[in-house]
């Protein structure tokens, strides 16, 4: 009889509960976990993986120990991450448990345990052998089927103290188990589970266990040792409890984002009386499930989109609105896609997306095959998709209101230690009495007021938290990040008006905020247009007075008398692939990568919201970007293919920017094929590049090193 089968037959004779079974998958776990040393991991990623099976270990227990546990919808699959070691599928099969016993599902759990147990009678013979350690095969001698047996026998006696904790028995396995973690920064995992086998599995302290669970989601991200770190903090500070969060609100104009955001404050609010938002709207706080949030409803004109990078953050919890009435919206794959991949760009792929199609003329649509095929691409980013008129479904909006409320009460809700709330509280006595901007001598008082030594730690922690953003390259501290928003905006607005002539000037400023100088003064005025700068919303040029050149309110169209060669051109093309667009702000920053060679005409920079005219010596190009689906270098003169590659490095360099991946050689080969004159390359989520020369021998740009080509 299978190992597997043995198990399930004596946790059925012995009738075990759920909270036994989930007790029994955890100790499989925590069995195979010494194992993990030979797991072979990428460096870089190591410490997210071993958070994955640590994290995968403390939810089974949550459910094997505690009354009232919650699981995440993803939590099933916690160590998925970490699936290269024998070790991690133990710690997944006892998630599984748990995600079972939750749904008081006993035959599926008591499966998923026994999985558990067969992972972690499999790692002596996988891990250590794979890692070619013959020294930790030579000291691993016991039986580990019997002792995972007699576990079983011991929890169904409710005499877990009675389970064989033997440290010894793993010889260098565990020897190399701690040097591992270590070398990991991971020494308070290794105490916790050290204690664990000398004490007794009986013996796990489950208030620490919560304050583990409850570390905010942006710290568990980064890793084991910045968990631990925050563990640390919380046990020396004591914990407090800080209930808040920020819904945004995105979408294409007219899509029904502002009566979204009245419903959900008031489900009986009027439909009419109120214009489509410009800039962002914050005028709404909702408490949802005792957690204060507010809603920013951002304007869906396009020409705001290049300033969303300034407020995005995975800190947020987002709805996406469409219209399905409209044909440029709901039936445009590539425009959900386009916000889809703004959210992630911006907000580091850690986000959820509600996405809301508002059926407003009452007709259903059958949105299946596209919600399938979304959640397939954006698996880590949508949350789910929701189908109902806005303005009329109140029954439908209750429901939807009512699982919002449960996500933002799990994702609002975080503990910090009581030193760094006291910290949190004062910055927000400042927020509160109309202070924009700290200086950064101001935040480090607050802190060693409260004793707070770790400046780097809270720093961030407030950063997530929304309360105090430090942008790269500024010394002072935001903590009010609508302040920045609208102040961006208030100059776009001020550069639309038909007479405006660029560039903008810092002195200019003065007349854009007269109207809000309380919230504006003279002396903040910089910072904005600093910030504008630094982020590529828009670009200064060398050869220009100190003025600020912003794209997205140039002239849309290329000018008339702009044109290009008819022979001796060479073309490179990037296609995002299927019918994807490239997000928010990303042609913008391509303008300012390239600004220093942008030729001037009669005293003014040639670009346009698509497109900017460039010139090398003795090179010109035209770059422009249509339906914001493709980017076409078009280059003529002397040392075409040389600027082409310099051209193809900085763009090269903006996809890394946005952490887009090219596909590797192997898929390359099968997937390469020449098309004319066109040598047509795939890539896995981004780009297509086309060449072509024409009048000259096609070659491939040296510059684009994330590409490959046969």
């Amino acid at each position: 009889m299978k190992f597997k089968e043995q198990v399930e037959q004596l946790i059925e004779a012995k009738n075990l509960d759920k909270k036994q079974i989930c007790q029994f998958a955890w100790i499989c776990g925590l069995r195979a976990l010494p194992f993990i040393a030979y797991a072979g991991w990428n460096k870089k990623d190591t410490k997210k993986h071993l958070y994955s099976v640590f994290n995968a270990l403390d939810i089974t227990a949550q459910a094997a120990f505690q009354d009232n546990f919650f699981i995440d919808a993803t939590i099933s699959d916690a160590a998925d991450a970490a699936d290269a070691a024998r070790a991690a599928d133990a710690a997944r099969a006892a998630a599984r448990a748990a995600d079972a016993a939750r749904a008081a599902d006993a035959a599926t759990a008591a499966t998923a345990a026994a999985n558990a147990a067969n992972a972690a009678d499999a790692t002596d013979a996988t891990d250590a052998t794979d890692a070619t350690d013959a020294a930790a095969n030579a000291y691993f001698k016991f039986d580990l089927e019997r002792i995972l047996l007699d576990d079983i026998k011991a929890i169904s006696n409710n005499k877990l103290n009675e389970c064989n904790n033997d440290i010894n028995l793993y010889g260098k396995v565990w020897d190399s188990f701690q040097e591992y973690l270590k070398a990991n920064d991971c020494v308070y995992w290794l105490r916790l589970y050290e204690d664990l086998f000398n004490n007794g599995f009986d013996k796990l302290d489950k208030e620490e266990l919560k304050l583990r669970l409850s570390v905010p989601d942006e710290i568990k991200a980064e890793g084991a040792a910045a968990v631990a770190k925050q563990i640390i903090v919380l046990k020396e500070q004591g914990t407090a409890d800080v209930q808040r969060a920020r819904l945004i609100l995105i979408g294409s104009a007219a899509a029904g984002k502002t009566t979204l955001a009245r419903k959900l404050r008031n489900e009986d609010a009027a439909l009419t009386g109120y214009d489509s938002t410009h800039g962002v709207d914050r005028d709404i706080e909702l408490d949802l499930n005792r957690v204060l949030t507010q809603i920013w409803d951002f304007g869906g004109q396009v020409i705001y989109h290049a300033s969303h990078r300034c407020f995005m953050s995975d800190r947020c919890i987002y709805i996406l609105v469409v219209n399905a009435r409209k044909n440029d919206d709901y039936r445009d794959i590539g425009k959900i896609k386009y916000w889809l991949d703004t959210v992630k760009d911006y907000a580091k792929n850690n986000a959820k997306v509600f996405i809301v199609i508002n059926e407003e003329d009452d007709r259903k649509y059958n949105f299946d095959d596209v919600s399938d095929s979304l959640k397939a691409e954006y698996k880590d980013l949508i949350q789910d998709f929701y189908a109902f008129n806005i303005g009329r479904d109140k029954k439908s909006l209750r429901n939807f209101k009512e699982i919002l409320s449960e996500h933002i009460e799990v994702k609002g809700s975080q503990k910090i230690g009581a030193s760094d709330k006291k910290a949190l509280d004062e910055i927000k006595q400042e927020f509160e009495s109309g202070t924009k901007l700290l200086k950064e001598e101001t935040v480090n008082e607050i802190l060693v007021k409260y004793g707070i030594k770790d400046k780097k730690r809270v720093l961030d922690l407030f950063d997530t938290l929304g309360a105090a953003l430090h942008y790269d390259d500024f010394h002072d501290y935001v903590i009010d990040p609508y302040w920045i928003t609208h102040g961006i905006y208030k100059v776009i607005d001020y550069m639309q008006n038909p007479k405006f002539k660029q560039p903008v000037y810092l002195h200019q400023f003065h007349e854009i905020f007269l109207d809000e100088s309380d919230n504006y003064p003279e002396s903040k005025l910089k910072y904005i247009f600093e910030l504008m700068a630094r982020y590529k919303i828009g670009f200064k040029n060398s050869r220009a007075a100190k003025g600020l050149f912003v794209p997205c309110v140039a002239a849309f169209y290329k000018p008339k008398d702009t044109t290009i060669p008819d022979s001796d051109n060479y073309i490179v093309k990037f296609n995002r692939d299927e019918a994807k667009e490239y997000p928010a702000g990303f042609f913008d920053k391509f303008i300012a990568d390239n600004s220093e060679d942008m030729n001037k005409r009669d005293e003014a920079f040639e670009f346009w919201q698509t497109g900017m005219v460039l010139i090398n010596n003795e090179t010109n190009a035209i770059v422009e970007i249509l339906e914001n689906r493709e980017i076409v270098i078009t280059a003529w003169g002397q040392e075409k293919e040389q600027y082409v590659n310099k051209l193809i490095k900085r763009f090269d360099k903006l996809i890394e920017e946005f952490n887009f991946i090219a596909i590797g050689q192997e898929e390359i080969d099968k997937k390469t094929r020449r098309k004319g004159k066109f040598f047509e390359v795939f890539a896995e989520t981004v780009i297509k590049p086309f060449l072509t020369g024409v009048g000259s021998e096609l070659v491939k740009p040296e510059g684009l090193k994330n590409i490959f080509f046969q």
